[in-house]
């Protein structure tokens, strides 16, 4: 059957970056989500969820058919791209796998500990040092009469190509309309604490971006301490904290690179470092209590002529991240597209000299989505790619077909 979508507007909505909604034909009863992680898991997560002031978004939060993943049930994985398939494998790898398998000089592209990408490609933005995070992923489809809008892939095989090196790679795209988003928590004592969800809504011709967060300026956590502990001025920590989030000289200058990966990624701007609140009951309870609203172009403190855009702390467990790099991200389309937009590209375009090794995960400028049976990665000299069984059964994942899916639904970001 033909799907049904009206064309979305590329135009942002003025208050947080967000993209009108798709219009598609109504069903019922909307379609069950495969279900990657445990119940108990899913459970989990659920329960740790914050309210956001956003409709579109809470009602993801909500809904059945919203398709949760972390990193242990949705592997970080890379394509190797290139090869014959024999000599030179070809297939689907975890990204830890890739540095026992490169040349020395390629090695900067890891972590000291070998599991991990250099910044910009290893973490959920702004977070590689923080140790206490958890990322928990999701994606929304659309859907019509017939289940979900997929995510649609082409997969490309010339054995002629690149001087008779051959390349075999696969490419997808996600329909008008779909959310791709994390919600980033802090773990302490076992238990999940969210401090940031962020968002990518697919139009046309790009994503939208958006950060939810529990206070997007440091008068918001001002007054919220006021109001939440009564006691404040008694207390020092949160006197000396509430009085540091009032002054407006306590940001400095900071410059965030990327060199392992030839500085595709550099910004400089301001931070604040917040002093510990030295609460953790209070934190517990600002942090599941407040609504998360959207920080989307806000900036958390300024001096009149500098800015940050967010804070960090030194403290292990706050209201925000320890030691992240969030405060020179601000949350626009421009800063987020200058690591998405890498997606998919070849990773000897950063290191000539690595070898055996195939391009930065992720394709349509979403790194945490993959549609592969992960099952098969233990397969290392065949072409190991196939749809994971769930994305088969439950409509998820489809081979594109242009007869169905139509260029005013699905198209390549120019």
């Amino acid at each position: 059957m033909h799907r049904a979508l009206l064309l979305l507007s590329s135009c942002l909505v003025a208050c947080g970056g967000e993209v009108s909604s798709v219009a598609t034909t109504s069903r019922a009863v909307a379609p069950d989500a495969p279900l990657l992680l445990s119940n108990g898991a899913l459970a989990r997560y659920r329960a740790a969820l914050p309210t956001v002031a956003h409709r579109r978004l809470q009602t993801i939060f909500e809904s059945p058919s919203t398709i949760w993943f972390d990193k242990e049930v949705m592997i970080p994985s890379y394509q190797d791209s290139v090869g014959d398939g024999s000599y030179t494998p070809i297939g689907a790898r975890p990204n830890s796998r890739g540095r026992g398998i490169i040349v020395p000089a390629g090695r900067r592209l890891f972590s000291a500990d070998g599991e991990h990408w250099s910044f910009p490609f290893g973490h959920t933005a702004g977070t590689d040092r923080t140790p206490n995070k958890h990322v928990i992923n999701f994606m929304s489809l659309p859907t019509d009469d017939d289940g979900f809008l997929p995510v649609v892939y082409e997969t490309f095989d010339d054995n002629r190509a690149l001087g008779g090196l051959g390349l075999h790679k696969w490419t997808w795209l996600f329909p008008v309309g779909t959310t791709m988003g994390e919600v980033i928590f802090l773990e302490d004592a076992g238990e999940l604490y969210p401090v940031e969800v962020r968002t990518r809504r697919r139009y046309l011709t790009g994503w939208a971006v958006n950060a939810y967060r529990p206070f997007p300026t440091a008068i918001h956590l001002a007054e919220a301490i006021r109001r939440e502990a009564p006691s404040w001025s008694s207390d020092a920590a949160l006197s000396a904290l509430v009085e540091h989030l009032e002054r407006a000289d306590t940001i400095a200058a900071k410059t965030l690179r990327s060199p392992d990966f030839n500085d595709v990624f550099v910004t400089s701007g301001f931070e604040d470092v917040l002093p510990p609140l030295g609460d953790a009951a209070l934190v517990k309870h600002l942090l599941t209590t407040t609504t998360f609203v959207s920080a989307y172009g806000q900036t958390w403190k300024s001096d009149g002529t500098d800015s940050a855009v967010f804070a960090t702390t030194n403290e292990a467990f706050s209201v925000v991240p320890a030691h992240s790099d969030i405060a020179v991200l601000e949350v626009r389309e421009s800063s987020c597209v200058r690591c998405h937009q890498e997606a998919g590209r070849a990773i000897d375009d950063f290191e000539p000299e690595a070898i055996l090794y195939g391009d930065i995960w992720g394709e349509d400028r979403i790194f945490s989505f993959h549609p592969w049976d992960q099952d098969r990665y233990v397969e290392f000299n065949s072409d190991n790619r196939r749809v994971r069984p769930l994305f088969d059964d439950h409509g998820v994942v489809a081979r594109l077909d242009p007869s169905v899916h139509s260029n005013d639904v699905y198209r390549a970001i120019p």
